[in-house]
């Protein structure tokens, strides 16, 4: 990600999000807005948003590989 601000790439933890969604473009433009967003603040999106189902691999404190599935993502 590109932080629009400084033009300079954006420190994540996120290393990759996969969306299913009603459509291929919504599921792509679901899946670079939600790296961008963190996870935090799209579980919260989410909750309200039953139709899209999200999977995340991210790196957590420790440096350490995780997964997340949200709202039913198979495992």
């Amino acid at each position: 990600m590109i932080n629009t601000k400084t033009g300079y790439p954006t420190k994540t933890n996120i290393l990759s999000v996969s969306v299913i969604a009603p459509d291929c473009m919504m599921a792509d433009a679901y899946a670079t807005a939600f790296q961008a967003m963190g996870i935090d603040k799209v579980t919260w999106f989410l909750n309200s948003h039953p139709e899209l189902k999200a999977y995340f691999i991210y790196e957590d404190e420790d440096k350490i590989l995780q997964t997340l599935s949200l709202n039913g993502f198979p495992e």
